[in-house]
């Protein structure tokens, strides 16, 4: 996941390299063929950032700890098929970087969204 802007002569890029999540899921049945469910968790994400310009030139890679969140739904197509959609926010609170002179707080988070379909072997 890449995010990258520019303003007032500054040009910041950031990064999540890789996550690791642990993450619970429960839901609720509505019938016999859907289920509606929330997810909550704890994720670990190595985060690349950099900001250059105007004299700024701060790169740093770090590990920071967050939670994820989210909602979903899965639909039972067959008895060994079901179609899945869901939503996850993940935030890593913020981090203070410097270059010795110039100071900037990143602030990682990503929204995600995912469709899959699931087949049971």
């Amino acid at each position: 996941m890449k995010d990258s802007f520019s303003t007032a002569g500054h040009d910041a890029e950031s990064k999540v390299k890789n996550l690791l999540a642990l993450r619970l899921k429960t839901g609720y049945v509505l019938n016999s063929d859907v289920l509606l469910y929330g997810i909550a968790g704890v994720a670990r994400a190595k985060v690349e950032y950099s900001i250059t310009g105007n004299g700024a030139a701060i790169r740093d890679e770090y590990s920071k700890t967050g939670y994820v969140v989210g909602l979903g739904a899965e639909k039972k197509l067959t008895d060994r098929m079901s179609l899945t959609g869901e939503y996850e926010y993940a935030n890593f609170g913020t981090e203070n970087l410097s270059d010795g002179t110039f100071d900037t707080n990143a602030t990682p988070d990503y929204h995600n969204l995912k469709l899959g379909l699931n087949f049971k072997f």
